[in-house]
């Protein structure tokens, strides 16, 4: 029982099993729910505007025309390691006015069933770990070309609740976070339709900027995973409308600080300890850390505007991230239905390692209602 323990925190509340390092919790929320983004090498900061508001809330309130939508997607998640691991997650959005929009996700991860055993090897109970969050999205332009956004959120984490780990009971935890965002388009949102020009986009954002999460009353803190991203990107069309593409690039950063190192009394002496150093302190903090930095790169084409195929890559440091991966999908737009689709293969990949995240597919579907 302890190994099938040590496996469900490794994923979910790292920060019990390997000591000093502040390692993030709630890896869930780094898991991208849309595989439009995911095809394009994990990226959406600025890419024209959609249902999904992970990349950046900004862009909710950018939509031509849209009155409202819901989309829905499921990420089978690291399934050559664990059967039953996946992602749900459902977004939709309102708009409110001609410069305002309001959104809400959803979003459930679910280990799968683990069923615990005795000494003997009889099953004891069935467990099912899981780990949702809500959030609330408001977006609005601050002119045709550019609008920001923020989203408030709840999370409810309970990876291993009322199992016992070293001594320690571990309990379900909670969490509250925001993430704000700004976009910029070259075009304005009135101007979108019939449009056959180039298309500059832009766009920033700053996600999962909440509370430590704690899953014992006897220390065991962790950040969330406080996340940058940059990016632009550009959409060239032919004079028909026919035919169109979008390059898109983007800078991503994972803001945790410089794990911390401690002498044999146990007393750090260089780097930061979750417990003694407040989320504000460790943001800044966070920017030190050289190894955290991650670049992705995109391309689709558009036919006819119904038709999608997509490509990207994307690469974070190997010594942090499993996230070096190559990225492809399609994806078919019918009057108010969209459908998309993504796959991962692992690129640059360590000898004697293997990427979890590799092979994995990836579905979205969603609805856009314009306005009458």
């Amino acid at each position: 029982m302890r190994t099938v323990v040590l496996i469900i925190l490794v994923f979910a509340c790292p920060q019990l099993v390997r000591g000093q390092n502040p390692a993030p919790a709630l890896g869930f929320l780094q898991i991208e729910p849309d595989a439009r983004g995911s095809a394009l090498g994990l990226t959406g900061v600025a890419t024209s505007a959609d249902n999904f508001v992970f990349y950046n809330p900004a862009k909710l309130s950018m939509q031509p025309g849209q009155e409202y939508g819901i989309s829905a997607g499921y990420v089978p998640y690291l399934s050559k390691l664990a059967r039953g691991m996946g992602m749900a997650a459902l977004q939709g959005f309102r708009r409110m006015d001609e410069q305002t929009s309001i959104g809400l996700d959803l979003r459930f991860f679910s280990l799968g069933e683990v069923q615990f055993k005795d000494e003997t090897g009889y099953d004891i109970y069935a467990y099912n770990p899981s780990e949702w969050a809500i959030g609330l999205t408001y977006s609005r332009q601050l002119s045709e070309y550019s609008a920001i956004g923020i989203t408030g959120r709840y999370i409810n984490s309970r990876p291993a609740a009322g199992i016992e780990y070293q001594g320690q009971q571990i309990r379900t935890a909670n969490a509250i976070a925001a993430d704000i965002g700004f976009f910029y388009s070259s075009v304005g949102v009135s101007e979108l339709a019939g449009y056959t020009g180039g298309i500059f986009r832009s766009g920033l954002s700053l996600s999962n900027l909440g509370t430590k999460i704690k899953y014992h009353e006897h220390g065991g803190s962790a950040y969330q995973p406080m996340t940058f991203r940059g990016g632009v990107s550009y959409t060239f069309a032919s004079e028909a409308g026919e035919h169109q593409i979008t390059i898109t690039g983007e800078l991503t950063k994972l803001l945790l600080p410089p794990p911390a190192v401690r002498d044999e009394s146990g007393n750090v002496i260089s780097g930061t300890d979750p417990e003694s150093t407040n989320v504000p302190a460790a943001f800044f903090a966070g920017w030190s850390n050289t190894k955290s930095w991650g670049a992705g790169a995109g391309l689709e084409y558009l036919y006819r505007q119904q038709f999608y195929i997509r490509a990207g890559v994307h690469y974070e440091s190997p010594d942090f991230s499993s996230k070096q991966l190559g990225t492809a999908g399609i994806g078919c737009q019918l009057g108010a239905f969209q459908c998309d689709l993504s796959y991962f293969t692992s690129i640059a990949q360590k000898a004697n390692t293997q990427n979890y995240q590799a092979q994995t597919f990836k579905i979205t579907v969603g609805l856009s209602f314009m306005s009458e």
